[in-house]
């Protein structure tokens, strides 16, 4: 019997690293695709007209990381380029939510390291990004839903204009 539970935790392990390695994000080098995001952006964040946004791509779609008066930002598009939602960075600390909190605890990613803390702005959405490094240094991102359930695939995926 334990042998079993070993082996279906190892094939859980396994497919949990092989999921979160195919979902890693690239730099975008397609002008079309960086000139039509930076278009929704400038649109969304008329104020801010000069602000340096990093463009990458996943299995989800695309997202930009930037910082607006020293506070860290990442947007979020579809793989058609919608716009879905806005995070700001946060430290991971008592103040995160104790939902966020407790449903990573009983996460299966519970014993990788949060290193970065991401929370939804949008007010018609809800949800969190975290930035998590496993025991060997591998560093990826996993998504939370308001009710603490995490994956490597983001919840929010319908798109909001």
């Amino acid at each position: 019997m334990k042998k079993v539970i070993y082996a279906i935790s190892f094939f859980t392990l396994l497919f949990l690293f092989a999921v979160t390695l195919h979902a890693q994000s690239r730099p975008v080098t397609d002008r079309g695709v960086i000139e039509g995001l930076r278009a929704d952006f400038d649109k969304r964040n008329a104020s801010t007209p000069d602000v340096e946004v990093s463009w990458f791509s996943s299995d989800y779609g695309y997202y930009g990381l930037y910082s607006i008066n020293q506070r860290a930002y990442m947007t979020r598009y579809d793989k058609d380029a919608n716009y879905i939602e806005t995070f700001v960075r946060k430290e991971w600390n008592d103040n995160v939510s104790s939902t966020i909190r407790n449903g990573f605890s009983k996460s299966l990613y519970q014993d990788q390291h949060v290193t970065g803390y991401w929370e939804v702005v949008d007010s018609d959405r809800n949800g969190c990004c975290l930035e998590v490094t496993s025991a060997n240094g591998k560093t990826s991102k996993i998504w939370g839903d308001d009710k603490g359930r995490f994956s490597t695939e983001p919840y929010s995926t319908n798109t909001s204009n």
